[in-house]
């Protein structure tokens, strides 16, 4: 399998290039395998090692692991913990989602205030004295209602401020809900564009018009007048990065180009898509850099 081997990657970047290794191995009817292990940052012994044979119809890297793991039908405590903490460290539409069940919260019983009895006083006072209480409690029940109003107002206030930060709290989470939502929909689509626009950009075509003819369909009409043929020739391409800002799509790839020298190199190649209603077209032309892993 064309993967990245004795390096040491993030879980994110090797679901993703098991994935796509997995997809082309589906795509041409092949078999491959690999060994994975699984380290904890700062160890270099590993907790965890396993073999796989590719392709698998369904494929999620947490599944595979956890089936490593199962024994007689059941798995551990400690084995679960560990496949918790793995398909937490995905992002959240990679993980894999599990239905919850739903917990009965026990109904709590209101209970009933009971009206105190009345209570009857006597007097004993004259009717001037009387009167004279009758307006002193008036100014206290006064002066006890206006403190109780600006406490239920200041209280207001405070609750508005919350509601305030939760709305906003949960308008950024739609919004990231939405984002990775249209990034599950639309990943497949860029990714196969992008693919193919790579295979053609780096093609060892060097005559110009049949150069120019192959990518037309590819680029933004700015960027068209601006390629010239390339060299290198493409020997491997994997997914790297692929993000969105604004109306444009930042992509990243790592491959394998194979040199007039016969000989080959790793590079990042990096480009932005624009969109144009249900179609992508290349908005810059593509960027190579050297690339190690994890530098």
């Amino acid at each position: 399998m064309s993967l990245l081997t004795d390096k040491k990657i993030a879980l994110d970047k090797a679901f993703i290039q098991l994935k796509r290794e997995n997809e082309e191995l589906l795509a041409r009817a092949e078999i491959g395998w690999c060994t994975l292990e699984i380290y904890i940052e700062n160890h270099e012994i590993p907790v965890f090692e396993g073999s796989y044979d590719f392709p698998v119809e369904e494929f999620h890297l947490i599944s595979l692991i956890e089936q490593s793991l199962t024994e007689n039908g059941q798995l551990s405590e400690e084995a679960q913990t560990f496949i918790q903490t793995l398909n937490s460290e995905l992002p959240k539409f990679y993980q894999v989602k599990k239905d919850q069940k739903n917990e009965r919260r026990p109904t709590k019983i209101k209970k009933e205030k009971k009206t105190p009895p009345s209570v009857e006083t006597a007097f004993t006072q004259s009717n001037g004295s009387l009167q004279k209480k009758k307006m002193s409690f008036q100014w206290l029940l006064f002066g006890f209602i206006v403190v109780v109003s600006c406490g239920l107002f200041i209280m207001q206030l405070s609750t508005q401020r919350e509601l305030e930060q939760l709305t906003k709290k949960e308008h950024q989470l739609q919004e990231r809900i939405a984002f990775a939502e249209e990034l599950a929909a639309r990943q497949p689509q860029i990714d196969t564009f992008s693919r193919y626009f790579i295979t053609n950009y780096y093609s060892g075509e060097m005559e110009e018009e049949r150069y120019r003819k192959k990518l037309q369909s590819f680029l933004a009409e700015k960027v068209a007048k601006q390629i010239s043929p390339q060299k290198e020739k493409v020997k491997s391409i994997l997914s790297w990065e692929m993000k969105k800002e604004a109306k444009h799509w930042q992509i990243a790839y790592i491959v394998t180009l194979e040199t007039e020298k016969k000989t080959q190199e790793t590079k990042k190649v990096s480009f932005q898509l624009e969109e144009q209603g249900k179609n992508y077209l290349v908005s810059t032309l593509p960027e190579l850099d050297d690339f190690e892993i994890n530098q």
